[in-house]
């Protein structure tokens, strides 16, 4: 007997998302993908509410215009505004973002972009997801993939993508707030 409700999460992308074109099916999954929104999610969820109860999250994406990483982030902010509309009861929302990093050959210094575009996403060595509650100052998860040569800028990008974060939660949150109050 299930004592919290189970959440599972699909995230795959639409044939036609990418510069190639996918085969449907199995190739279109991401499971990697999944879990880090699923991740993502999981703090916020007031799941001990809902016994014997299973959540499904499933996301398509129609078009991937940067990285995957970056695609993921702005999974989990829809993700959040759907499940909060939906009546799930939560600690609080979960907005996402992303950044990359290109690598100059000549003196291996990193040049970081939030939320980046596909032609600097695809260009990148380094790409770092983050995704919080705002609203408590929380960070629900963070992946980093691929080499930092300057550990100290680190801390100055994570910073920004939590200040990203935030002004997407202040939109999302008058949006849900709006969208209830004009019924």
């Amino acid at each position: 007997m299930a004592s919290r409700a189970e959440v599972s999460v699909l995230f795959q992308l639409a044939p036609f998302s990418g510069t190639v074109r996918l085969s449907p099916g199995k190739d279109v999954e991401c499971p990697e993908l999944a879990a880090l929104v699923q991740q993502a999610l999981l703090p916020a969820l007031r799941l001990e509410l809902y016994p014997k109860t299973s959540i499904d999250v499933h996301i398509t994406v129609v078009e991937m215009d940067g990285s995957p990483l970056g695609s993921a982030a702005h999974a989990v902010t829809a993700a959040s505004a759907a499940l909060a509309e939906a009546g799930i009861e939560m600690y609080g929302l979960v907005t996402g973002s992303s950044s990359s990093a290109i690598t100059s050959l000549m003196n291996d210094r990193q040049h970081w972009t939030v939320d980046s575009s596909y032609n600097e996403a695809v260009h990148a060595s380094t790409h770092l997801f983050l995704t919080a509650m705002p609203a408590l100052e929380r960070t629900t998860c963070y992946s980093l993939q691929g080499p930092v040569y300057e550990p100290n800028i680190l801390r100055e990008i994570t910073d920004a993508l939590f200040a990203a974060c935030g002004k997407v939660h202040s939109v999302l949150a008058q949006s849900l707030y709006k969208l209830d109050h004009s019924f």
